[in-house]
């Protein structure tokens, strides 16, 4: 087995990666990253075929080169072709596979490496065994094959409370195409929780990636004042929530949840079977996420760094090394 780079122009693969693959995995949201950055990887088993891929983020600062992931991208991209064996040789497959990826990194000149995998891989002992740190994250799936009084009757008590007293209130829901809107809702969250925001690859999310067959936002409104957003892309059979503003200026408890709500609901329209959260590490985002019912998911990330870098971030951040 061998790893070899590839371009966003290799036909076969990508026909691939787009069949098997995730929405990350589309050459659409791929093109919006710089060539010089984004590196696309292609694993070829014992016979020389195609078997999976997987992609990151070369980033040099300063002296230091870095694999990470690319903005707003939640996870490295990593998919395997489906092969028709027994589960023992499945099991051990992907195990190689991921002790082939685990090779790659560490022959790989690097001053840090944080790269996330796809909410199925749950075997990453190969990472361990390698001496990467293994971190898990948290999602929240929502099945879309249930009915609307499900989904809605899955939420708590609580959150269901605060979309009902909202409509009650006057909040109106409403999808848009405005994305100007959606990206000044989206930027007051972020100055909010003084978290840096990439203006430029959020433009090009909303202005170059979305369009109505990808991608949907809706804005909760009070007394005629935008106050909460919500902006999900879809590909196949799910939906991300990717995006979330909201106003608090001129806030009320359940505009953000009304937003959310009505998304769902939408996603569920389009024959969507899954809504996924993306997760958050955030306690009181987690919470919020957590109050809609949907299932807990892990998603686990590989770090390792070098020896003087990693203790410098055992100090600055602990619960990553």
């Amino acid at each position: 087995m061998k790893i070899e780079k590839v371009t966003l122009d290799h036909q076969e693969f990508f026909s691939l990666a787009e069949k098997y693959g995730s929405v990350f995995f589309t050459r659409r949201w791929l093109a919006m990253y710089p060539s010089s950055c984004l590196e696309i990887f292609m694993i070829l088993d014992d016979n020389n075929q195609i078997a999976g891929g997987f992609f990151h983020y070369k980033i040099n600062l300063l002296f230091l080169r870095c694999f990470f992931l690319p903005p707003y991208t939640p996870h490295n991209g990593f998919f395997l072709i489906p092969r028709k064996e027994s589960i023992t040789k499945k099991y051990s497959f992907e195990k190689k596979v991921h002790t082939l990826i685990a090779d790659f990194y560490r022959q790989k000149r690097f001053s840090l490496v944080s790269l996330a995998l796809p909410d199925f891989c749950t075997d990453t002992q190969p990472y361990y065994w390698n001496n990467f740190k293994v971190i898990p994250h948290y999602t929240y799936v929502i099945s879309l094959k249930k009915t609307e009084e499900e989904i809605f009757a899955d939420f708590s008590s609580g959150r269901r409370y605060d979309i009902r007293k909202a409509l009650k209130d006057g909040i109106t829901v409403n999808q848009t195409k405005d994305m100007t809107l959606v990206m000044e809702l989206v930027k007051k969250t972020f100055s909010r929780r003084n978290k840096k925001l990439n203006e430029f690859r959020l433009t090009k999310i909303l202005n170059e990636y979305s369009l109505p067959e990808n991608s949907f936002a809706f804005v909760a409104s009070w007394k005629e004042v935008p106050v909460a957003a919500a902006f999900c892309i879809h590909y196949r059979n799910r939906a991300y929530y990717l995006l979330g503003g909201y106003d608090s200026s001129h806030k009320h408890a359940g505009a953000g949840a009304c937003c959310l709500w009505e998304a769902i609901r939408h996603a569920r329209s389009l024959g969507l079977e899954y809504f996924d959260f993306e997760g958050s590490m955030i306690p009181e985002v987690e919470a919020f996420f957590r109050d809609f019912g949907g299932k807990l998911i892990p998603v686990y990330t590989f770090n390792r760094a070098v020896v003087w870098i990693e203790i410098i971030l055992k100090f600055i951040r602990r619960n990553t090394f």
